[in-house]
């Protein structure tokens, strides 16, 4: 299984009779909602502790029962909307308290609600639960060298150290993420960015990036290949802000929620959402209630088809401590970090499952906000080359593990190149040269080529197998060489292209040569 620099907030007060439609999201480019979308503005934000996740006063999650077994259609959608309406109209709650409603990957409403009406919920044979917001800073950089400053300068191109590591830079062209983030630099110029899809569900914010951190994780997605700033893995695909941490980088989970909902209504297929977030496991019901929510969305979205790759968190602890990095799920993939000697990094929350997969996590060079670069340190920043490789491919080769991980299971090391195909050959009794290789991952066919001596060369064939026999020879009589045969011996050459998403793989070294020689009778030849 992604504008305009300001806007001004789009405030929609809405009727009992036209409210269906009010959430919280923000489109910047023609101050109209995307198609699904909502605009409500939110009560005043309850500031959150820094430490722990904060249970926002008067904020709830409301899921409903029936849900379909987790069916996503515009039917299911439409009787969510009515279920809120007809909940809204008995209950007599003001249509200006719901902060969004959910209709594809969840089903039910975000809102602001006293707590008469909580109880009245509670006694509601509609509602499956009620569960307070919680607030926590999701967003966890880590900057091991104080010399890394910000840049609000364009330089030439380079290409960062870990967009190397995983084989890229890939061609990402007519593909997208979603980044699920403090925003993005809508117009960043190394940036080719879904202005129209962008959306802000942050109250009183649009989808512009006032972090950097969103504009990082983009860049490392799919900065362009071009003469400036840096390259993605997945270069040049389209990038969507879809904006659900503020400034500070403060986030609420009914806000991620709504973020999933609304890109699950809007992704095609072979899209990628990137959630370099996370908030603590804590063993209490208060915190730990709403984080399920989030992580069956997650999965409802996962099982539509929408792939998501999650940072595993900064804590150096199990990532089973972390949501929505628990997550061990079809199509969901947990990173860890490592650091450009495929060393596991120091900060790094670790375990399999729910890891899959490392990648470069550490000093990583990227895109930030106001048009300028940064470089910084955490599996926020592996994350988005996991999103690239699937972006570009569908899926991940991998190239050995890391090292010094702190479990028992090394996280193996994902890449966007596979290794060539090892080839191999004999000679039969019936007089026919057969040569077998290696599978390799993801290869859709291969093709087999064949050159006499030191002329061109001719495909042979075209294969899904792993095998083939030429049996169109100039001279039956051969023998199996492991080198090039000397000048005074006829010869052939075969060699083996795997054709993969990520390009035909093939090296010189992968040949089988098939020397010719007079009154020779295989397989034994003097």
């Amino acid at each position: 299984m992604r504008y305009l620099k300001s806007i001004s907030t789009i405030i929609i007060f809405c009727t009992i009779f036209i409210w269906t439609n009010c959430d919280q999201s923000t489109n910047v480019k023609n101050n109209t909602p995307p198609p699904d979308s909502q605009t409500q503005e939110n009560k005043t934000l309850t500031k959150a502790n820094k430490e722990d996740p904060r249970l926002v006063p008067g904020r709830y999650i409301v899921t409903y029962k029936n849900q379909g077994e987790r069916s996503i259609s515009e039917q299911a959608a439409t009787e969510a909307v009515q279920r809120t309406n007809a909940i809204f109209s008995e209950l007599n709650i003001d249509p200006d308290s719901l902060i969004h409603q959910y209709k594809y990957a969840l089903k039910g409403f975000a809102g602001n609600l006293t707590k008469k009406q909580v109880e009245a919920l509670k006694k509601d044979n509609r509602v499956e639960s009620i569960v307070q917001d919680i607030k926590y800073k999701a967003i966890q950089m880590m900057n091991t060298s104080s010399s890394n400053k910000p840049s609000t300068k364009l330089m030439s191109q380079t290409t960062p150290w870990g967009i190397t590591r995983v084989g890229g830079p890939l061609d990402g062209s007519g593909k997208k993420a979603w980044v699920l983030d403090t925003g993005i630099d809508l117009d960043h110029p190394d940036l080719d960015v879904d202005v129209s899809s962008s959306v802000a569900f942050v109250a009183g914010e649009n989808a512009d990036d006032g972090h950097g951190h969103g504009s990082h994780v983009a860049g490392t997605i799919a900065a362009k290949d071009n003469s400036t700033g840096v390259v993605g893995v997945a270069a040049d695909a389209s990038v969507v802000a879809v904006k659900v941490c503020d400034s500070g980088g403060y986030c609420y989970t009914s806000d991620l929620d709504a973020g999933i909902d609304y890109i699950v209504s809007n992704y095609s297929s072979g899209d990628v959402a990137n959630i370099s977030l996370g908030w603590p496991v804590t063993g209490s019901p208060y915190v730990d209630l709403p984080l399920s929510i989030l992580e069956s969305t997650i999965e409802t979205a996962a099982d539509d088809g929408l792939k998501f790759a999650i940072a595993a968190g900064n804590e150096d602890q199990d990532a089973n401590n972390k949501s929505p990095a628990r997550v061990e799920y079809n199509n969901v993939w947990t990173v860890s970090a490592h650091d450009d000697n495929d060393n596991f990094a120091s900060f790094s929350n670790y375990g399999n499952p729910p890891i899959e997969y490392s990648n470069p996590g550490v000093d990583i060079h990227s895109l930030w906000r106001n048009g300028g670069t940064n470089t910084i340190d955490g599996t926020s920043m592996a994350t988005p080359h996991i999103a690239g490789l699937l972006l570009a491919l569908g899926d991940v080769y991998t190239d050995g593990t890391v090292s010094n991980d702190p479990d028992s299971s090394p996280d193996e090391i994902a890449t966007g190149t596979a290794a060539a195909p090892s080839i191999s050959g004999n000679v039969t009794s019936s007089d026919f040269a057969r040569i077998t290789w290696s599978s390799v991952p993801f290869a859709s066919q291969y093709k087999v080529y064949r050159r006499y001596e030191n002329g061109y060369w001719s495909e042979r064939s075209t294969t899904t197998g792993t095998s083939y026999n030429d049996t169109q020879l100039m001279d039956p009589d051969l023998q199996v060489l492991s080198v090039p045969p000397g000048d005074n011996e006829d010869y052939y050459t075969y060699k083996v292209h795997a054709i993969t998403p990520s390009g035909t793989i093939s090296e010189a070294s992968n040949h089988v040569y098939f020397a010719i020689e007079e009154n020779c009778h295989p397989p034994v030849c003097s």
